[in-house]
């Protein structure tokens, strides 16, 4: 009798039984089917993945060296390969198995290897057959995460734009040492390839009004981000020096002639004050200090965004906040009052609140003060008639992305508030599953989870215990930080993605026992590198736990034992099938079905 330990609390997955408990050797297991629920427990890099990109997959692709299917595999689910191979926030590093064992994939910059290293590319190309015209407001990543896939569905799109570049805040708010401009390019003209109009220095509500919209297409859809900078709401906001985030890193973004100060203060503790006092280095700034209320373990941005913050020699002082900006009237910025603060009781978002320390107050110098608080959305072009409900500055959406208007959807951050590029890209593509079943009338069809047999007997190249994580190569911070049009990261060179890609332990693969078949020898137990393979002798299982059939007649066999598999150790190098005699041991690949529109067309979640 073949079983499997799935993650803890140890699991048991017989994949031809229904849900039940076990409990061998006193322990306590459960038996599940396979299906989309295990899917999730095991290959967690997936699921954390807000659009589920095929992770194993392409990783699984670089490894073979074919760096065009892993990048068109990387297209399929995120639709931007080349900017998220540079700058996503990465949630399925964080969830990524290795971490219990070694150290995470580096499955970010692998995206990007598949983006640098293909060749000869060619677009997929699209022509609109259906009638219903759709207008998207904004080109951010919502906006063409939406296009992309109505035009793939044969809807004729167009979007509005009111600056003169694509992508949103992937153009103007990441400076261009971080995301080189021709890899945005790239991506945008794939979602071009498609058909999709793009119409640039098109701001809605001045020449074209949301009126005009809806009189001249049929749905409309708000993905138009957040560019409203916040502030500290401090005194001397107003002097010559100061600066919000989102309006500093647009002018930079765009080349607008600016004044750098030599000693800069960013207030904030997220992306874009990293961006922020990074940039002001780049562009002549002698001292970058970043101001964060909380300490470093509150802090938005994940350890490696601020590791490369802090190698550039931005300093960074914790449980500080801003009391005032100094400077004469109406003049230039002469420094900032700050005070320190301690820890208290959790607020509202669950993270400790500052509390300021009395008598703690000191004056920093600087000449420069830039305040990365946040950002809102603007509506002063959705016009009250229309009757979309707004609340906080947000507007309120159903399940299907549509407004309290049946005719207007919205989605990105002009719904969530600042999120994650990859979030923006995965809420437009949700939308377009709503416009497409409310314009067609047809249900979307679900996903599901499929197993295919791999051929035996299966061995992968082991990478796991020879090869080591390597983080991307980089400039010298010297060289780094004299250039804002530089791209500081190199990315890896293909034998360097090659040795990454064997790495990952491609959970999307799995072992299967055949029971009858299995003579009991021990050689799988024996071979496993992490011990993952175990024999329970049926005399150490509880009888009186045992209430699946098969698991009942086994109990009174005089001699068997089950098989077990822990689901969390093994790393699917293939070595016990190699080694079974009676090749009573194969591979299976879970892979998920993807959903497909009655008329065709692109597969989607």
């Amino acid at each position: 009798m073949s079983v499997r330990i799935d993650e803890p609390p140890h699991r048991i997955a017989q994949f031809d039984v229904p849900a039940d408990p076990i409990q061998p050797g006193g322990e306590t297991y459960v038996l599940s089917p396979s299906d989309a629920e295990w899917y999730k427990r095991n290959v967690k890099c997936q699921w954390a993945c807000p659009v589920h990109t095929d992770v194993p997959g392409y990783i699984g692709l670089i490894a073979e060296g074919k760096y065009n299917e892993a990048y068109a595999l990387n297209r399929r689910d995120n639709i931007l390969p080349g900017i998220l191979g540079r700058v996503c926030s990465h949630p399925c590093q964080t969830a990524c198995r290795a971490c219990d064992v070694d150290e995470w994939i580096a499955i970010c910059s692998l995206k990007r290897a598949a983006a640098d290293w293909k060749e000869n590319w060619k677009p997929m190309t699209s022509k609109a057959w259906r009638k219903e015209k759709i207008a998207i407001v904004g080109a951010g990543p919502a906006g063409l995460g939406c296009a992309n896939d109505l035009a793939i569905w044969g809807f004729p799109v167009t979007i509005f734009e009111a600056s003169p570049v694509p992508t949103g805040a992937c153009w103007l708010g990441i400076p261009e040492f971080r995301l080189a401009r021709d890899v945005i390019e790239f991506d945008v003209d794939q979602v071009k390839a498609l058909g999709v109009d793009i119409r640039y220095n098109t701001p809605i509500g001045k020449n074209i009004t949301m009126d005009d919209l809806l009189a001249e297409f049929d749905r409309v859809v708000l993905a138009a981000g957040c560019y409203v900078g916040l502030r500290a709401r401090i005194p001397g906001e107003d002097l010559v020096g100061s600066w919000d985030g989102i309006t500093f890193l647009e002018r930079v973004n765009l080349y607008k002639p600016t004044e750098i100060g030599k000693h800069v203060v960013t207030i904030g503790g997220g992306y874009t004050a990293m961006d922020c006092s990074r940039s002001v280095l780049r562009l002549g700034a002698e001292t970058s200090t970043i101001l964060y209320r909380r300490t470093q373990k509150e802090m938005l941005v994940d350890d490696i965004e601020r590791g490369d913050t802090m190698e550039e020699q931005v300093h960074f002082e914790y449980l500080v906040s801003p009391l005032e900006i100094l400077g004469d009237e109406n003049g230039p910025v002469k420094g900032i009052k700050c005070v320190r603060n301690r820890l208290g009781e959790p607020d509202a978002s669950g993270r400790r609140a500052p509390v300021p320390i009395e008598g703690s107050e000191f004056i920093l110098d600087c000449d420069m003060v830039i305040g990365a608080l946040g950002q809102a959305p603007l509506n002063d072009f959705v016009p009250d008639h229309l009757a979309i409900n707004v609340e906080r500055g947000a507007v309120k959406v159903d399940a299907s992305y549509r407004t309290s208007n049946p005719r207007i959807y919205a989605a990105g951050d002009y719904v969530t508030g600042p999120k994650t590029i990859i979030e923006a890209v995965s809420h437009g593509r949700k939308a377009a599953r709503g416009l497409y079943e409310d314009l067609t009338g047809e249900a979307m069809p679900a996903g599901k989870a499929t197993i295919t047999t791999l051929p035996i007997p299966f061995q992968r190249e082991l990478g796991y215990d020879t090869f080591p994580h390597e983080r991307v190569p980089a400039l010298p911070v010297e060289e780094r930080v004299t250039d804002f049009k530089i791209e500081w990261e190199e990315g890896y060179s293909k034998q360097q993605a090659y040795t990454q890609a064997v790495r990952c332990y491609q959970c999307q693969m799995n072992i299967f026992i055949d029971g009858p078949k299995c003579i009991l020898c021990g050689g799988c137990v024996d071979i496993c590198p992490y011990s993952c393979i175990s024999m329970v002798p049926l005399e150490n299982t509880a009888a009186d736990a045992l209430t699946e059939p098969a698991l009942v007649e086994a109990q009174g066999w005089d001699k068997g034992a089950t098989m077990l598999i822990d689901e969390t150790s093994c790393i699917r190098c293939g070595l016990c099938i190699n080694r079974c005699p009676t090749h009573c041991i194969s591979m299976g690949r879970f892979e998920l079905e993807y959903a497909t529109p009655a008329g065709g067309g692109k597969d989607l979640y």
